[in-house]
């Protein structure tokens, strides 16, 4: 009896393990199409609309794609069952609490590299920034960007895990912006999956994203001066700091940290006994090939950069 629940528990993870690597494939191949795909047709747009065209159309193919494929709704995609029971307040303390972890580990990683980081700027010719490039890299990016991965990828995987889903959306998220600073995407992407993971809300991790890519934004403007940059940074992260208190005073009560506390313990425990089923969701010719092409475009980026310095 023993020998047959074990082979029947064998069958079944192996099974599970087959739809695991279906899925990535598909989403692979999704990804990169889409991501092509909006690379081409973002062209037939006027050039001060190319960027705002880009992410619209990306938005569209994944759509599209992942919902001809298997059934999805808006609402999966946006809001999820909220099995750690957070309350409103909580949710709030949380994400302010990630908003300035995030804004100092950044500070610190950008004053690190200062020269290097001016370099890329001057390169990339911030100079001249419309309202549509900041209403595209402020608020349009990070909403497609997270619909994308912690909204409609987010609902494919969270089934096989939920550490596993904030470990794959987060890797395959930097990897598609990486060009030397993957440990800043890195952040971003693990912390908006956490987010989305304990409050069962996209906007959560949309908010953060969009106040994280506001500091980086005054960081990169030359529309002030470097100094200048330094100090609206610094009242960004004073404000965050500030809310973050009141926050703190508002849950005094021990047990609404305690709370917040064990649910992150309890999902740090998920994530470091799901790590090993990413071996399975990359070893697949979808992932792979998406790995692949970003890995060249990188290579690209920094012989560039090199030859440019």
């Amino acid at each position: 009896m023993g020998h047959f629940y074990m082979e029947n528990i064998c069958t079944m993870d192996e099974q599970r393990k087959c739809e695991l690597k279906i899925i990535a494939g598909k989403i692979g191949w999704i990804l990169l199409i889409a991501y092509l795909g909006s690379l081409i047709l973002m062209r037939i747009m006027p050039i001060f609309a190319e960027n705002m065209a880009f992410y619209i159309f990306w938005a569209g193919i994944v759509w599209v794609g992942m919902k001809k494929w298997g059934r999805l709704s808006l609402l999966d995609t946006c809001y999820s069952k909220n099995k750690y029971e957070l309350s409103v307040l909580e949710k709030g303390l949380l994400t302010a609490f990630v908003i300035f972890l995030s804004h100092v580990f950044c500070a610190f990683f950008l004053f690190l590299y200062a020269k290097v980081f001016q370099d890329i700027v001057m390169m990339n010719d911030k100079s001249l920034h419309s309202v549509l490039d900041i209403f595209t890299g402020v608020i349009l990016g990070p909403l497609v960007e997270e619909w994308i991965f912690r909204g409609i990828l987010w609902s494919k995987l969270k089934s096989y895990g939920e550490g596993f889903a904030i470990l794959a959306t987060t890797i395959l998220f930097a990897i598609m912006h990486g060009q030397g600073l993957l440990l800043i995407f890195l952040l971003i992407g693990f912390f908006s999956g956490v987010l989305v993971c304990l409050t069962g809300n996209l906007w959560y991790a949309i908010t953060f994203h969009v106040i994280h890519n506001l500091g980086i934004f005054l960081w990169e403007n030359k529309l002030f001066s470097f100094s200048m940059n330094m100090v609206l940074t610094m009242l960004l992260n004073a404000g965050l700091f500030l809310m973050l208190l009141i926050l703190l005073l508002l849950c005094s009560k021990k047990n609404i940290l305690l709370h917040l506390y064990y649910c992150k313990k309890k999902l740090l425990e998920k994530i470091i006994s799901e790590k090993s089923r990413l071996v399975v969701f990359f070893n697949t010719a979808g992932i792979m090939s998406f790995v692949f092409y970003f890995g060249v475009s990188w290579l690209i980026s920094l012989v560039s950069f090199g030859l440019n310095l």
